[in-house]
This record gives C-alpha cells, structure tokens and sequence, in this order.
C-alpha cells in the first residue's frame, strides 16, 4: 500500500476484507458500492477534494463513468474528476543553423542565430546525429554579436538510445534570454557529431501533482559498473509517473534507466535520463528525478550507471504517483459519500466543471474517502437476459432442438 492510500484513505483497509452491508438512497440501488467523504464541517460554501484510491478504481471497473457524488438526502452533487499531470506550454520556431564545426578530440560546435528582435526564449531542441546511439553533455552559450559569449548551461544530458528501447532526448533548457545567437558545443570529442537544424522556444512548465509510493525497493543481482534495485511487492495498481533517487550525495552526475515487467522475468525499458548535482558557474543544479510516461505495472527496475566511479552511498528509489481526486463544492450541514460499480453508468457531463478556475480546483480542501460500504439494496441495473444467460442458452437449444424434430418428421413423411 503507497502513502497515497494510506493519506487518503483512513480506514479504508476494509477493502482488503469484507466490506460492511449498508443501503443508500433508493434512486442509486444500481450502484454497487458507497464510501463516505469524510471532512471537516464547512460553515461556508467551499470546494473539498478527496484523493480516489487505486483500489476504488479497481473495484468501480469504469472509473470515472461510474462515479457520482451523493448528499445525505441522495441528491446528485457535481463534481469535478481532476487528474493533474505535468505540462509544458510554448510554441517551437526553427531557427537557422550557422558555421558547424569540429574542434578534433574536443567537441562539436555550431552557431544558432535566431534573427534580429528574437523573442525570449529559454530552450533548445537540436536535430543531433552521430554514428549510432550516443549519450552526451552541450554547452549552451548566448551572445548578441557572436563574438562574446556568456555561457548559461556548462553540462547538459542529451541522448539518442532508440536501438536499446529508451528513445531519445535532444531538449536542453537554460535560463531566459533575449540574446540573437546561441552557441552549442556538443561536450564529446570522440567521435563526430551533426547538428542539422534547431528549434527554440520560450516553455512555461506547470508541475504534475504527484505523491510519494511506499513500494519498497532491494538490491538486484551485481553487475559490473551497475547499481540496480527492483520492488519487492506488486504495484500494479498504482499509475507512476516519475521515478527519484533519494539521499544523494552533493555532487555527481550519473545516468539513470528504468524498466518495468509484468512477471518480474521479461523487462521492458520505460525511460532514461540523468541525475546530477553540480556548480555551473557559480550556481547550484540538480536533479535527482527520471519523468516517465504514466504507467501500470507490477515489477519496477531502477539502474543507475556508475560507469567507473564508486556506487552512490545512501541513495534509494522512489516511485510517485499522480493521484486522481473527485473535486466537489461542500455546503455546511451537508455529509456526502461517492458510489461507484454501475457497469451501465455513463459519464457525467456538470457545468461545474467549465465554471469552476482550474487553481480553486487545484486548492481544493483535502477530504478522505471512508471506509467502503456494499449497498444492501443493490440491484444489477443489467437487462435479466445478461444476468441469466444460462436460460438464455437453454432455450436456444431447446427452439434448435424442437426445429432439429420438425425437420426430421417433415422427412419421414414427404
């Protein structure tokens, strides 16, 4: 069980055993199963989130088309299912390629000019080629005459792995310029690189919400250069979406991999990136976190690469999660509970949703989801043909029966 759960859910282990029988309002008696939203009174109207557990999702099978929200009088409640994923703005805008040149044995260089007047822009992303798969650092430095240079990014990773299943990652940020020119020495003199082309961008990055897992991580078998963990318990149920390495040191500067697999035997490579803390003239810059594309999996592998350095000391990996909360306004003397497990149920459609600021939404009140309740009047909103279709069989094979005689006393007697 994660931190999500247990924050979120107080309680809520009857979910491992049997749940508690308990009725709601009649006009639900096609929904299977009740929770009650526990948060403080409200003497004001106010908007309260609570955090939807993966357990909940498991048991409602069509999340979130099944899901309604309910008062004590078994009124309908509008209300927001809000999944808040990391997200960056900005339009890219090619850019012209200058001068490439090759200083042997020491880097790649090429100037990049981005026109008189250029807007402000804080990225790059480099059509880079090499022999083969590569992982490398630029430098990236400004300059409004190409002549003196300031450099704002000593050491940045990029990489093209897409023959070993890690993709690529050809983006570099630095910090927001004016300037008309960059310059960007691809760090690696030992074999040769391209840059055939550039786009820059000015990118507003929104971050992700995202909680901390407890799944817990062991050393794997040796390997040489090697440091690897893998989960010990199945996690299945939780959606990752990014991958830290915690309790690192003040500096280094390491590649990470991460693979997943469903039967802790086959693995499959999910991402890759680097994890670094290091001066850049005079300024501090780290990261300790691998983003990956959201995903379910039982079996998490993390390896970072000491190439021929010392294994970190002290580190370990931890996976987050981007938590699904139903957002709802809460009226005082009101108490609510969330239904869900209706295998007819379709997905609501509230104005709530177009008329409530995305930030409210975001600053919601945190509420938790009591423990989960069956409702005793449960009926399988299913038609009675899809609920028995035994009887269904059985008289198919009776009509085809009665048939099959028919046919065979029209025989005997033509």
């Amino acid at each position: 069980m994660t931190r999500l759960r247990a924050a979120a859910v107080v309680g809520f282990a009857a979910l491992a055993s049997a749940p508690v029988a308990a009725a709601i309002p009649s006009a639900w008696n096609h929904w299977h199963y009740s929770a009650p939203v526990d948060v403080e009174p409200a003497t004001t109207a106010r908007l309260v989130g609570v955090v939807v557990p993966p357990a909940v999702i498991e048991r409602s099978g069509r999340a979130p088309d099944d899901f309604r929200v309910i008062d004590e009088a078994g009124r309908e409640v509008p209300f927001v299912f809000r999944v808040r994923r990391g997200v960056t703005e900005g339009a890219w805008r090619p850019v012209t390629v200058l001068e490439p040149s090759v200083a042997p044995g020491a880097y790649t260089q090429a100037t990049i000019d981005l026109g008189p007047g250029a807007p402000a822009h804080n990225a790059i992303r480099l059509d880079l080629t090499s022999r083969g798969d590569f992982l490398t650092w630029v430098e990236v430095a400004i300059s409004e005459d190409a002549a003196s240079w300031r450099t704002l990014r000593d050491r940045a990773p990029v990489y093209d792995l897409r023959s070993e299943g890690m993709g690529r990652a050809l983006d570099v940020t630095y910090p927001d310029s004016l300037s008309r020119y960059l310059r960007i020495r691809v760090l690696d003199g030992t074999r040769p690189y391209r840059v055939t082309g550039a786009e820059v961008a000015s990118l507003r990055t929104v971050a992700p919400d995202l909680v901390a897992t407890d799944a817990a991580f062991a050393p794997d078998a040796p390997r040489p250069h090697k440091t690897t963990w893998v989960s010990t318990a199945d996690v299945s149920g939780d959606w990752v979406t990014e991958v830290r390495v915690e309790g690192t040191p003040d500096a280094f500067d390491r590649p990470v991999s991460v693979e997943v697999s469903q039967d802790g035997r086959a693995w499959q490579a999910v991402a890759y990136g680097e994890i670094f803390r290091r001066t850049e003239r005079g300024v501090v810059r780290a990261a300790s976190a691998v983003r990956i594309p959201e995903t379910q999996a039982a079996h998490w592998r993390v390896t970072i690469d000491d190439r021929n350095d010392a294994p970190l000391a002290g580190v370990r990996p931890v996976l987050y999660v981007t938590p699904r909360r139903v957002v709802f306004r809460q009226e005082p003397g009101r108490r609510y509970a969330l239904i869900y497990g209706n295998a007819k149920a379709t997905r609501t459609d509230y104005e709530f949703a177009r008329l409530t600021d995305a930030d409210a939404i975001d600053g919601a009140t945190p509420a938790r989801l009591g423990a989960e309740a069956v409702n005793a009047a449960y009926a399988d909103p299913a038609p009675w043909t899809e609920r028995h279709p035994v009887v269904l069989w059985a008289a198919l094979g009776l009509a085809v029966l009665v048939l099959g005689l028919i046919a065979l006393r029209t025989l005997r007697t033509g």
